[in-house]
């Protein structure tokens, strides 16, 4: 048969289909009615996989990194405070070593401060020394972020002369202050909680 007598792969002018009827509908981009595919659930199915992997993939990045950033940022700000509270225990030893050096000179202690005369709190102020400050010969670097004072202490003699050295901060600035304290026999040491910044 020929494709003109409407023989095999010959579609007639009037509609009669010589060509059996599932390679035309293929032809046509459509299924067979009469089979079931599965192709359109497989893509469908990929994709979900696809999706779920990466959500899985997100959740094993993010909860350890949220984990790693609940644990840390606590820990990070702790170790800001107490590097800022540390210029008090540095300082009050420089406050004992020129009370000691005055002692040497002029055979008593001296007092000084308050310096400034408010504790800080957060943020540093300067440094005022006063006249008592110069006679001691000590004075801050800088800025500080804690209040400064010491107290002669007279004694009977020369040898039981003393004085009493504090520093005050609150460099959280939650009222609570840190207080330092030293003395002739006693290099500064803390008074206060450990988390008392």
């Amino acid at each position: 048969m020929n494709s003109e007598n409407g023989g095999p792969g010959a579609i007639g002018t009037e509609g009669t289909h010589a060509v059996d009827s599932e390679s035309t509908i293929r032809a046509e981009g459509t299924e067979n009615p009469g089979k079931s595919s599965n192709k359109g659930m497989i893509a469908a199915g990929c994709i979900g996989c696809a999706v779920l992997a990466l959500c899985a993939l997100l959740l094993v990045a993010v909860i350890p990194v949220g984990v790693i950033a609940a644990i840390a940022i606590p820990n990070f700000i702790t170790m800001q405070l107490r590097a800022k509270r540390a210029e008090a225990p540095t300082n009050l030893d420089g406050i004992r070593t020129a009370e000691k050096a005055y002692h040497a000179e002029w055979d008593t202690f001296t007092s000084a401060g308050p310096s400034p005369a408010t504790t800080p709190g957060r943020n540093q102020v300067a440094f005022t020394p006063t006249g008592q400050w110069s006679l001691l010969g000590w004075t801050a670097d800088g800025k500080v972020r804690c209040k400064y004072e010491v107290t002669n202490i007279p004694g009977t003699s020369s040898q039981s002369d003393n004085f009493f050295g504090r520093a005050t901060c609150d460099v959280d600035g939650d009222g609570r202050e840190a207080i330092y304290e030293c003395n002739r026999a006693e290099r500064s040491k803390m008074m206060t909680p450990n988390n008392v910044y």
